[in-house]
């Protein structure tokens, strides 16, 4: 008897709560005198949101939040192909990546909804992360 009410809500914030939340992050940070400001981008998969939803999120936390704004996303590394990462590269946005373990544990915990594995593809893009283009988002 799960809770399955997450089927029902949007797969990602719509643009006005995301303006609302950046109000807020900008209007704390101008409150209480920050320089820097870490926003971490997790639960669920924030990568579900797309390339351009998250280039316009990023874009909006640099315009309007009165500090420097750090991003990192953390994924389970599924959605991480070369379309996603130069995106997250442009925007300097570092990636950490949640790791189910070897093929096997993987298998257990972390597949499709069509009941495939999704190993290969956090592999995959593991090994994109690991190239030399790619490297520098990479959050240890």
């Amino acid at each position: 008897m799960a809770d399955e009410a997450w089927r029902d809500m949007p797969k990602r914030m719509s643009h006005a709560v995301a303006a609302k939340a950046v109000e807020h992050i900008g209007n704390h940070a101008e409150r209480h005198g920050l320089s820097v400001v870490d926003v971490i981008l997790h639960g669920g998969e924030p990568l579900l949101a797309g390339a351009d939803w998250l280039a316009e999120l990023v874009g909006l936390l640099h315009d309007q939040v009165p500090a420097r704004v750090n991003v990192s996303v953390q994924t389970n590394g599924t959605l991480l192909s070369r379309a996603m990462l130069e995106t997250l590269n442009s925007l300097r946005v570092s990636i950490g990546v949640s790791l189910d373990g070897d093929a096997e544990a993987t298998n257990r915990h972390r597949r499709y909804p069509n009941g495939r594995n999704s190993f290969d593809a956090v592999a995959e893009g593991l090994h994109l992360l690991q190239s030399p283009e790619f490297r520098s988002c990479y959050s240890v």
